[in-house]
């Protein structure tokens, strides 16, 4: 869904300016990187670094069952993000910081609305919402920056939770999908809001799947979505060509579902199911749109029921579908693998891999994934819980960025001590994940022309470091060294 577009810089060509999100269904896991000797064999180099953090800790009685939402508009550089607070906050893409809010409850005069889902089109002048209201759920289309209530949609979920439920914006904003119609819990519906009419999705005697997600091209001219049978059971994938009148359908049938788009719409991923009991063994597909051919599969791994949400569970097409980004938890090889990697079509070696514990799965843990089509920029908005025992869950948005053109090679050791340091941005205070390597620790830090601003000395035998900043350093990008060698950005706000 081109509900987001990414920027190298702030600026990108149109057709390389588009995100993809699914939710991260994620279960406990524990980690363990592979070794060092490992890493030289079958595991190809890093080509990601962390950009920017940002966490926040809130005390609830119960903590939300789902995590974060997020979409960004690499036009305007914009992040939008839903964390079930009263507002969504709006962060600058490159630095993280918030430089606004949507207040839903302000713009329709109830202070009890909490936003759940945000989605955004291409140049980030339209959001769609889902939120809570009164007990129940709602959806709408809102006007950025002039924070409008553009239109809002009859939608009644019934006994259905609202977790099942997920929206799309086509790249103009010209197309929204979303629920069609009360009482009808899976009928779904794309709106031509030009033209201020409303097509129904799934065909007869089929509705669409509850938990679907839903991808439009660059060009406006294809939705994909995943569609059952109401009787007698058996799915299938539908990509809709929206540039006919009216519109047409190309059916994929097979054990397929979670479609998502080439930006190109020439090629779409899909989650396949290879066998077995479980509803998603995981298993990941890439189809030609004009062929209905098979142009590359990748079949995961489990070791128990609980591995099959962890395995293949996220995946990004490049634009022009000649690459694919998934995350993986291979508990086949040698050692536990738990991390993003990118794969060149045909290919079924990767080519290259994220930052262990950043574009990969994470361990009890909610949320959503963004991977911009080019393959350079990527953010996860995800929330850990506390559980009743201790009633407080933490929310992080993490931001961070591919290089897929000059690959190094990093030792393991550098992988543990690249973790993103948060809070990021920071008013003062630090905390960098460092695992007790060393005895003390020499920090120094350098502003935007390199001169040094403060240096300290801590205490390095812990498996995190904290670091008070001077409290009157002017907002702005600092390098942080540790010890001579490990450098890392922070923002100051």
């Amino acid at each position: 869904m081109r509900n987001c577009k990414t920027a190298r810089g702030l600026s990108m060509s149109g057709a390389n300016q588009r995100c993809r999100a699914l939710l991260l269904m994620l279960a406990v896991c524990a980690f363990a990187l592979p070794s060092a000797s490992h890493a030289q064999g079958r595991i190809p180099p890093i080509v990601s670094d962390t950009t920017w953090t940002y966490t926040n800790r809130n005390v609830r009685l119960e903590p939300p069952s789902e995590g974060p939402s997020i979409a960004f508009s690499g036009s305007s550089n914009r992040v939008f993000y839903a964390a079930d607070f009263s507002s969504i906050l709006v962060h600058d893409g490159t630095d993280g910081l918030i430089v606004d809010t949507l207040d839903l409850g302000r713009i329709l005069a109830d202070g009890s609305i909490r936003p759940k889902r945000v989605y955004c089109n291409a140049d980030g002048s339209m959001m769609l919402a889902l939120w809570l209201q009164g007990g129940s759920a709602h959806w709408g289309a809102f006007s950025y920056p002039e924070k409008q209530l553009i239109q809002e949609f009859p939608f009644d979920v019934g006994g259905t939770p609202w977790e099942e439920f997920h929206l799309a914006i086509s790249p103009s904003g010209r197309y929204v999908v979303g629920p069609w119609e009360r009482e009808q819990e899976r009928n779904y519906g794309i709106y031509d809001l030009e033209r201020d009419t409303v097509y129904q999705l799934a065909a007869d005697g089929y509705e669409v799947v509850l938990n679907s997600t839903f991808d439009f091209d660059d060009d406006e001219t294809a939705l994909v979505f995943w569609e059952a049978k109401i009787e007698r059971g058996g799915s299938r994938v539908v990509v809709v060509h929206l540039n006919n009148a009216p519109f047409t359908r190309t059916n994929f049938e097979g054990r397929y579902s979670s479609p998502m788009l080439s930006g190109d719409g020439k090629r779409i991923a899909v989650s396949s199911t290879t066998g077995g009991s479980a509803a998603y063994y995981p298993g990941v597909t890439v189809l030609d749109v004009a062929t209905k051919e098979v142009v590359w599969t990748m079949k995961g791994s489990q070791k128990s029921n609980l591995d099959e949400f962890l395995d293949l569970n996220f995946y990004r097409l490049s634009y022009d579908g000649s690459k694919i980004f998934v995350n993986r938890h291979d508990t086949a090889m040698s050692a536990e693998f738990h991390t993003g990697l990118f794969y060149r079509i045909p290919e079924t070696t990767p080519f290259a891999r994220t930052l262990p514990r950043t574009f990969g799965p994470y361990a009890n843990e909610r949320g959503m994934m963004i991977i911009s089509s080019d393959l350079t920029h990527g953010f996860v908005a995800t929330k850990f819980g506390g559980g009743y025992e201790e009633p407080r869950y933490i929310k992080t948005l993490y931001a961070g960025r591919f290089d897929l053109d000059a690959p190094n090679d990093v030792s393991e050791e550098h992988v543990q001590q690249t973790l993103p340091v948060y809070p990021n941005p920071t008013s003062g205070t630090v905390h960098v994940p460092w695992a007790g390597r060393s005895e003390a620790v020499l920090w120094t830090l350098f502003d935007a022309t390199g001169r040094t601003v403060e240096t300290g000395t801590t205490n390095g035998s812990t498996e995190t470091i904290t670091l008070h900043l001077g409290s009157a350093l002017p907002a702005g990008v600092y390098s942080l060294r540790l010890n001579g060698v490990e450098q890392r950005t922070i923002v100051v706000k």
